[in-house]
């Protein structure tokens, strides 16, 4: 019984489960040193985690996370980013794309402001193999 992990060509983990019994194409996920059919970690056993990581060295680690944008009054600012990040932006209370904006230099910084009244999101996704992260604001 354990957790077992699917990865693909690019050794990032594509599923992963818990179960009893050893799944066609998984390797089980160990936090101690790998035998046959095992992959090591040292981060937490749990699917949420596995979920996020790749392979690197022959052991899981988390995949990176891109910067993370985060509001203040009524503002979204996307911190330094690199080169190639996509900066994606919406509109969710109208169901549109405002903008979406590639990085084209490294440490590429932005600013958003929103006066009219709606929920609105900035996701943040730096290049392969970064997860994106993202900020959601609500203006009254």
């Amino acid at each position: 019984m354990g957790y077992f992990v699917k990865l693909n060509e690019m050794g990032i983990v594509q599923e992963a489960v818990f179960t009893t019994e050893s799944l066609e194409g998984f390797s089980q996920a160990v936090n101690k040193a790998a035998s046959e059919g095992e992959i090591q970690t040292h981060h937490p056993l749990d699917a949420f985690h596995l979920a996020n990581m790749m392979l690197e060295n022959g052991v899981l680690v988390p995949r990176p996370v891109s910067p993370k944008p985060y509001s203040t009054d009524g503002i979204i600012i996307v911190p330094p980013c690199p080169d190639g990040t996509a900066i994606h932006v919406y509109d969710i209370t109208g169901q549109e794309v405002l903008a979406t904006i590639i990085a084209e230099t490294d440490d590429f910084e932005e600013t958003f402001e929103f006066v009219d009244s709606g929920t609105y999101r900035v996701e943040v996704e730096a290049p392969f193999p970064h997860l994106t992260t993202f900020c959601e604001v609500k203006i009254e």
